[in-house]
């Protein structure tokens, strides 16, 4: 079955115009809804009918043949309703008809002297109508700038493009932080290890060492320990075991001793026996290489043999004979 005859038909039956719904379900059962929409784009170019909206109509041929000939009528007058020149209306308006011959054409002389009068006529009124069209522009670009003086005067004198600012809080402001809250870039120390410059000063050669022999010789006068106490305590250290997975109360781990109450537990604490040997247990766990103070022997033990410190150790090593070349 022919679509767009069927299309036809049902427009033609129904006298009204149809929605492209409506003509789907009446044509469900023949044609999908894509062949409906195909045949009433085709329909529509062919102008065989017509859409106003979602709505189709079919077009009556006399109704197509008026509608042609109305639009030649209509491009014929706008073509008569052209606009002529200035001057082509002058002359049309003042040229003489060919039907009627005045006694001046007769007379070729007075005939050239009329055409002379004519032409300047003619190119008179041209130089009026222009004046006046100068006249025109002038006066509508004073009004223009009127018109914008007076909208600048309207306009408000404070900065119009700023932002207005509502809030309870724009004038709070946050106070900057003191200088020893910021962050600096100054060489971390290990305490009690490394120099203490607490000031924060920049200290010269010259002062740094002598720092470091004074520091060196209250070391020495404070940790001067008699040969039998290092004895004793290097025997202790060496039968050192890790306890640290253990609580036991009372118990010191450097000295690996056992005690029955706070009181000798803390009394032991402030001999020189004890005091020699944490000493000691610090200068033994601390790696000078990567400036690290670990907890015991047995951990110094296990960074000697971890990678961090091997890598340090290689750099080092690298290190050492371009020193040598300079």
């Amino acid at each position: 079955m022919d679509i767009k005859a069927a299309v036809m038909k049902l427009l033609e039956e129904s006298g009204k115009p149809l929605k492209r719904k409506h003509i789907q379900r009446h044509l469900k059962a023949d044609a999908t809804k894509k062949e409906v929409k195909k045949a009433l784009r085709s329909l529509v170019k062919t102008d065989e009918i017509a859409k106003e909206g979602k709505k189709a109509y079919r077009i009556n041929a006399k109704a197509k043949e008026d509608s042609n000939s109305s639009d030649s009528e209509s491009d014929d007058e706008k073509d008569d309703r052209q606009p002529l020149p200035i001057a082509e209306q002058l002359r049309r308006k003042k040229a003489p008809t060919s039907s009627t011959k005045s006694p001046l054409q007769e007379n070729p002389k007075n005939n050239e002297k009329v055409e002379d009068d004519h032409v300047s006529d003619i190119d008179e009124e041209i130089r009026r109508l222009e004046e006046e069209l100068k006249n025109d522009n002038d006066s509508d670009s004073e009004e223009d700038s009127d018109e914008e003086s007076e909208a600048s005067e309207r306009e408000p004198t404070d900065d119009a493009g700023g932002v207005i600012s509502l809030s309870t809080l724009a004038e709070d402001r946050i106070s900057a932080l003191p200088t020893s809250c910021l962050p600096s870039n100054k060489r971390r120390k290990l305490k009690g290890i490394d120099g203490d410059n607490s000031a924060g000063k920049t200290i010269s050669n010259g002062e740094r060492k002598s720092n470091k022999r004074k520091r060196d010789d209250s070391q020495k006068s404070t940790t001067e320990i008699s040969a039998g106490l290092k004895a004793a305590v290097k025997v202790v250290l060496n039968g050192y075991v890790a306890r640290s997975n253990e609580k036991i109360p009372f118990y010191c781990r450097v000295c690996a001793k056992q005690y029955a109450d706070s009181d000798e537990f803390f009394q032991h604490k402030r001999t020189e026996f004890h005091k020699a040997a944490v000493e000691m247990e610090k200068k033994a766990s601390y790696c000078k290489l990567c400036r690290k103070q670990l907890t015991s022997p047995v951990q110094l033990q296990e960074h000697l043999h971890s990678k961090p410190h091997k890598d340090r150790l290689q750099m080092m090593k690298n290190r050492q004979p371009q020193r040598q070349r300079k």
